[in-house]
């Protein structure tokens, strides 16, 4: 378990080779070094899948889920990035219910908050794809984009009981930015 305040040691390392990647670009670095300094001084983030095992009580609804990233689209909308992405990693606040949690990315695709599986932060979530080959959060941002928010379902591991299992996240775009939350099972049950 990292100490608390404080990014495992290779979200840390992929976000530093991502600044260094993108030394072209100080704005973005600035930018994304102040959330990331921000976000390591203020959340609670432990091991891999840590969350999502803590999470293992009842089942969430992809209804239930569908509320839940509302609720965050409205919390991203209203208090900015800094404060809604260290409120979705902190359980007290309120974005982590029975197994349903947050994640939100860029249009670029990076992921900058995953209450579930904190090891993403900082992954590009573009090239993900389900057990059928399918850029299944690709094609959700896509729709998100246009319509404002969209279902994508895919397959996705389920730590609580250790199955690869169908899921179904629900995305709605806030500015440049996609805040979603998904649900184990399909839209229609």
């Amino acid at each position: 378990m990292a100490a608390r305040g404080a990014f495992p040691e290779h979200v840390g390392q992929r976000l530093d080779a991502k600044l260094m990647r993108r030394r072209s670009r100080p704005l973005f670095a600035a930018c994304a070094v102040a959330l990331a300094f921000a976000l390591a001084g203020l959340a609670t983030v432990t091991a891999p899948g840590a969350h999502a095992a803590e999470l293992c009580g009842r089942m969430g609804t992809p209804q239930e889920a569908e509320q839940l990233a509302r609720t965050a689209a409205s919390h991203l909308a209203t208090h900015g990035r800094e404060r809604a992405f260290r409120d979705f990693l902190m359980p007290p606040a309120g974005f982590m219910r029975d197994d349903l949690y947050v994640f939100a990315f860029d249009s670029a695709g990076t992921m900058w908050v995953n209450g579930g599986f904190p090891d993403l932060i900082g992954s590009n979530i573009l090239n993900a794809r389900d057990s059928q080959g399918r850029p299944f959060l690709f094609e959700g941002m896509q729709r998100a984009a246009r319509d404002g928010d969209a279902w994508v379902e895919y397959t996705w591991y389920n730590p609580c009981n250790g199955k690869m299992m169908a899921k179904s996240a629900f995305i709605i775009a806030v500015g440049n930015d996609f805040v979603a939350v998904g649900a184990y099972g399909t839209v229609g049950t």
